[in-house]
């Protein structure tokens, strides 16, 4: 029966994808974790910590490119390990004076201050060039791209990259080049792809008029500058929406406490099958139990609908355990159909050696079933 339950998971999976249709189907549960619930449990149960690393300058008010600049100065005259920007200044405007100013600013912060820059891809998804502010080429800044990974059904943003390759180079991403920065050497991280640890922190925010008010603050830390309120750089996270620089944070900040965890595929797998096997065992013999005591067929579908529920439970606890104690990502949602799969193929295979021995067929004994 176990065999049949993933047959039956495989002919679901593929006729959901191939019917068009039912796509919005397939992209619901590809883009469904139940990380994103834990998330949301330990945001309402968990006491809200500062950061004591990170710290936000909102510039969404700061237009002009010499009032950045001031910014910038300010926010380096405190002193700062590291200074992430957010922005991309392409293009030399018409405004001489602001780039000179901006220019001078970059100058004073060279060897703390990572600029972003946006990686831009062709049709096949290859990254082929980059958009960098107008400062940036020949003049030795440090840079990390700022693409986040995301699909394009609207999903939340769950995971960054921590490197690309770009024309057979290596570039690294914003959230790392602000971390190397910090810690003033290359880490090494082991693995491409990360998940964001969304815990429940805040970062300090300031605008433009507290900075030199909050220098002690901003001393030896990471400040990350850029906009807070655009609405055109907001997205979806497994908490609510957020903006880009608020999920660099995080993704610093994840970076610099310790990852998440996604469990390899073999064991989601492997779980997946022992579990299946021990739930299809428990509702035989659950049934098994219940028809001895009834003839209505009411009650058996309810008792393998309990039992189900009960399962669901059981392991939503167990992978919120391992998420919240350990940083564990167990792939629960894939284990979820598989279960509810199982009392489905129950049926057909017992409904088939039913079949089979009313022709004659006698070698599917089916002692004790509910179909003798």
């Amino acid at each position: 029966m176990t065999v049949v339950t993933f047959i039956l998971f495989f002919l679901l999976k593929i006729g959901i994808g191939s019917v068009s249709f039912l796509k919005p189907v397939d992209d619901a549960f590809n883009s469904f974790s139940a990380m994103d619930l834990f998330f949301q449990i330990l945001h309402t149960n968990q006491q809200e910590r500062l950061s004591e690393e990170i710290i936000i300058v909102d510039i969404t008010d700061v237009g002009p490119r010499g009032d950045i600049a001031a910014v910038l100065n300010e926010i380096a005259d405190c002193a700062p390990e590291s200074i992430g920007i957010d922005c991309i200044f392409e293009g030399v405007h018409d405004d001489q004076t602001g780039n000179q100013l901006l220019l001078e600013a970059v100058n004073g912060m060279k060897d703390r201050g990572i600029f972003a820059k946006k990686l831009i891809a062709d049709s096949s998804g290859v990254f082929v060039w980059a958009a960098s502010s107008f400062f940036a080429r020949g003049s030795g800044i440090k840079e990390g791209y700022t693409n986040l990974t995301s699909s394009n059904n609207g999903s939340p943003v769950r995971e960054f990259s921590l490197f690309q390759e770009l024309n057979g180079d290596q570039v690294l991403s914003f959230p790392l080049a602000v971390v190397n920065q910090y810690a003033g050497r290359e880490m090494d991280f082991g693995s491409k792809d990360l998940l964001i640890n969304y815990e429940n922190i805040r970062f300090l925010v300031l605008q433009p008029d507290e900075i030199l008010a909050h220098q002690e603050d901003i001393w030896g830390k990471i400040v990350l500058v850029g906009g807070l309120r655009e609405e055109r750089d907001m997205f979806p996270t497994p908490i609510k929406k957020k903006s880009g620089l608020e999920i660099h944070a995080y993704a610093i900040s994840t970076l610099l406490h310790g990852e998440l965890r996604y469990s390899p595929c073999w064991f989601n797998w492997l779980l997946a099958v022992l579990l299946c096997y021990f739930f299809i065992v428990n509702i035989e013999h659950s049934c098994r139990t219940v028809q001895k005591r009834s003839i209505f067929l009411m009650e058996l579908d309810s008792t393998t609908g309990t039992l189900y529920t009960v399962w669901s439970i059981v392991l939503c606890f167990i992978s919120y355990i391992l998420f919240a104690k350990f940083n564990y990502c167990l792939d629960a949602a894939f284990i979820f159909v598989v279960l509810a799969l199982a009392p489905l193929a129950r049926k057909l295979v017992k409904a088939s050696i039913l079949s089979l021995s009313s022709r004659g067929v006698k070698s599917f004994p089916i002692k004790g079933s509910l179909y003798e």
